[in-house]
């Protein structure tokens, strides 16, 4: 009971607060319709048929052993992947500001202005990349 009497005071803290609580349901709206209900709708089309009859034939494939290695393997890897990536980017940003913060290096502006670059560039790597997806010698351009 404790519990719920303090996620009521928290809730009753959150109301007071009129800008934090427009911020958290435009979050809370955006992930409903950017996330959820896109794998929602995934998740119902995979339960049917193009005939539309229900079967779970789309996900059998998943349990089923000739596949089952194939798949731990990717989320491993994934995994593998995620925490490497993770970590050596915690490093080198501690590195970054313990450097920039603690010592006297010159061209401080151009250290910080490098250690802002992997922020500020994958949209822009991410953007080229799928318009030089689409152009005329691609090989995801359909040719009849």
């Amino acid at each position: 009971m404790p519990t719920l009497r303090r996620r009521y005071h928290e809730l009753h803290l959150l109301a007071q607060d009129p800008v934090l609580l427009a911020g958290l349901l435009v979050v809370g709206a955006f992930m409903l319709t950017f996330v959820v209900w896109p794998l929602g709708r995934v998740m119902v089309q995979g339960c049917f048929t193009a005939e539309g009859q229900f079967s779970l034939e789309q996900f059998r494939r998943y349990v089923d052993p000739r596949y089952t290695h194939y798949y731990r393997r990717i989320f491993y890897d994934t995994v593998r992947m995620g925490l490497l990536s993770a970590s050596f980017g915690t490093t080198l940003g501690l590195l970054f500001a313990y450097t920039t913060v603690h010592c006297r290096v010159p061209g401080k502006s151009l250290v910080h202005l490098l250690a802002l670059l992997p922020t500020i560039s994958p949209p822009f790597a991410i953007a080229r990349r799928t318009d030089s997806l689409w152009t005329p010698s691609s090989p995801a351009r359909y040719r009849p």
